[in-house]
């Protein structure tokens, strides 16, 4: 989770799990090299899935049980077909990959990144055996300024996507993720830490979520 991070959020990251270490927690320093993939497979899995499930599909998709929610279905696909050009790049975006990725690959891709999610999960469940959590930076890189306007797609496209390197994974797993404020950059900007806990053990988490905000006031300066 710390590839490619910005040095001064890895630093206060880092410094943070060194102050739940003090309250006699156990920290390691480890490396799942699995976790680089994470986003890659997410986003194969989003570009396509959420374009049926969320555009295509009305916002409910279909072939699950529960309440379906029949205005927001019919408002979201007619606006799909009147109003597109009000929609934001990303989702631009997403339509017209997911079509050309359907069109012509079939949803191979789709399908093989579904695949690598048991690959990706079990990574985090095998080191999950071990720790309790995992806590990494939940954005590597402190707030940027938003796009100005008339800035390129690419640069949309890229403040848009970029952020999710270290949560997209854990979307497409399950496991439980929460987010924190670890402390502030020099520059007064929040930096988040992720928490991330084994499959159906959200309260692990928020315990040491809890621990933590028990040894920071107002300004997260650790006690």
């Amino acid at each position: 989770g710390f590839n490619n991070c910005d040095p001064e959020v890895e630093k206060i990251i880092k410094q943070a799990c060194d102050k739940l270490k003090e309250k006699c927690l156990m920290v390691d320093y480890i490396a799942i090299p699995e976790h680089l993939k994470g986003v890659t497979i997410w986003g194969a899995i989003c570009m396509e899935g959420a374009y049926n499930q969320m555009l295509k599909g009305g916002g409910d998709g279909m072939n699950w049980c529960g309440q379906y929610s029949t205005w927001m279905r019919d408002y979201l696909c007619r606006g799909m077909k009147t109003r597109i050009n009000d929609a934001g790049v990303t989702v631009k975006y997403d339509i017209l990959l997911a079509e050309y990725l359907a069109m012509n690959y079939n949803r191979h891709f789709y399908s093989k990144a579904q695949n690598m999610v048991r690959w990706l999960r079990t990574s985090y469940d095998k080191t999950l055996e071990k720790y309790d959590v995992l806590i990494m930076p939940t954005i590597k890189f402190p707030a940027t300024d938003l796009p100005q306007p008339g800035a390129s797609i690419s640069d949309l496209l890229d403040k848009a996507f970029t952020p999710v390197a270290n949560t997209a994974p854990f979307d497409i797993t399950h496991h439980p993720a929460l987010n924190i404020n670890a402390g502030f950059t020099t520059m007064g900007l929040p930096v988040g830490m992720q928490i991330v806990g084994r499959c159906h053990d959200d309260l692990t988490v928020l315990n040491v979520a809890y621990s933590w905000e028990k040894m920071t006031d107002g300004r997260y300066n650790c006690h």
